[in-house]
């Protein structure tokens, strides 16, 4: 009897590293996955920062190129406006 609790005892204990030895390949599974997803959304965040600069500064030097022909286009239909008046007054 004795020899048979044992026995049980060893094969419990083994059983148990077994289990324990495998408990810590999942772990080290689970930390692989969490480093890789870790590195994954970092690298998407990045590539969204510099999709989204890339395109804000494309807008912005449009809109300043649209700003900028829009004055000059005022200025010169201010000055078309004001020559008529400017000439009556000189004469």
């Amino acid at each position: 009897m004795e020899s048979m609790s044992k026995k049980n005892i060893i094969e419990t204990v083994d059983t148990a590293k077994d289990y324990a030895c495998k408990l810590e390949d999942l772990l080290s599974s689970v930390k692989g996955a969490n480093d890789q997803i870790q590195t994954s959304a970092q690298k998407t965040i990045s590539e969204i920062d510099s999709t989204f600069d890339l395109l804000v500064s494309t807008l912005l030097e449009s809109l300043n190129k649209r700003r900028a022909l829009l004055r000059t286009e005022a200025l010169r239909l201010r000055d078309d406006g004001l020559a008529p008046l400017k000439a009556c007054r000189d004469i």
